[in-house]
Order: structure tokens, then C-alpha cells, then sequence
């Protein structure tokens, strides 16, 4: 149940980011959808969670969502310091990520 909401049921509205130090068997998980909301979990192992963490507000904020924010003020402070200017959608590749991406889902999705 939402507290933000009334008690009521999370919808596709609401999304949680949570950063954590670290996790034995993951850098970034994501987990939810349907009835429950939709979780990102990122440990600070994952080398480019400062502008994952940027990237993932911004575009979550495009899309008008109700975003829950686990990470502590210290961490946003410099993950906002080290993404500067940069955008969800710069148009070019930064220097940690692969020339080529590969996404698969069911063709119901």
C-alpha cells in the first residue's frame, strides 16, 4: 500500500530508485511493475551510478512519474556535481558505454 497515496495500491505512477553500498550478488536490479511499484536497486560498485542515478530522474521526470528517492543527500550532491550539464539523452556515447547495446523482451512486451 502507497502512504504517499492514501493507503492505496501503487500504480504505474509511482517508481523507487534505491541506492545501496553493496550486494553480494548484484551491481543494478530492477524488480515490481503490475501491482506492485516498480523498484531500481543500484550498489555503489556499479562504476557509473552517478550518472545512472541522474539519468534515471531525469527521465523518470519526463514522464510526469512519482518518484521515490532512497539515497542519501550526501550521494546526490555528487552524483549532481560529476553529471553537471549532462542529459538523459546527450547525443553521444560517454565514455563507459558499449558501442553496441542488445535489448530482448517477449513479443508480448
Amino acid at each position: 500500500m502507497n502512504p504517499f497515496d492514501g493507503d492505496k495500491p501503487y500504480n504505474t505512477s509511482w517508481i523507487l530508485f534505491n541506492l545501496i553500498e553493496k550486494a553480494d550478488d548484484f551491481q543494478y536490479l530492477t524488480t515490481g511493475g503490475n501491482d506492485q511499484i516498480f523498484r531500481c536497486i543500484m550498489t555503489k560498485a556499479q562504476k557509473d551510478w552517478k550518472y545512472r542515478l541522474n539519468d534515471f530522474l531525469h527521465y523518470e521526470t519526463t514522464y510526469e512519474k512519482n518518484i521515490i528517492l532512497a539515497v542519501d543527500d550526501t550521494d546526490i550532491t555528487t552524483a549532481k556535481v560529476e553529471y553537471g550539464t549532462h542529459r538523459y539523452n546527450d547525443p553521444f556515447l560517454r565514455d563507459y558505454e558499449q558501442k553496441v547495446l542488445v535489448h530482448s523482451t517477449t513479443k508480448e512486451n
